[in-house]
């Protein structure tokens, strides 16, 4: 009896043991991410006081985007009224999510992509206005 309890512990030792380790980066890697990705909608919640109050902002095509270089380097792409931007970050996998952080941005003001799928990818940002204010957003882009 001692030798098939320990051999069934034996056996169930190997079988998890050679289990395929399961993919934490959901199919995420830095070659994936490569390349130009326009915003295509935007949401907004601004919570105040504990009360949300949630948008869409939709940004026409062309307005912004993100391009992700070799070496962790993303540069955002922007055009409003004032002219064209252009501000350079980094970024790296954590896990399942990518951790984008913009040039002299502040600790803790971070985006994270929360969803990704070959050609779509959401990203999601929290910025504190203040002890009682803070704003949620969730930028959805397609790959050009």
């Amino acid at each position: 009896m001692k030798k098939t309890v320990l051999s069934v512990l034996a056996l169930s030792a190997l079988v998890f043991a050679c289990k395929k380790d399961k993919d934490d980066n959901n199919g995420l890697s830095e070659q994936a991410l490569l390349g130009k990705w326009e915003m295509k909608v935007q949401y907004r919640n601004v919570v105040t006081n504990n009360i949300g109050k949630r948008d869409t902002l939709v940004i026409p095509e062309g307005l912004q985007a993100w391009e992700f270089l070799k070496n962790g380097i993303i540069v955002r792409h922007g055009r409003s009224v004032g002219g064209v931007t252009r501000d350079t970050g980094f970024f790296k996998l954590n896990g399942s999510n990518v951790i984008i952080t913009e040039e002299g941005a502040t600790k803790g003001d971070t985006t994270k992509i929360t969803q990704f799928a070959n050609t779509e990818l959401q990203a999601y940002k929290k910025l504190i206005n203040s002890s009682t204010k803070y704003t949620e957003f969730w930028f959805n882009y397609k790959k050009q």
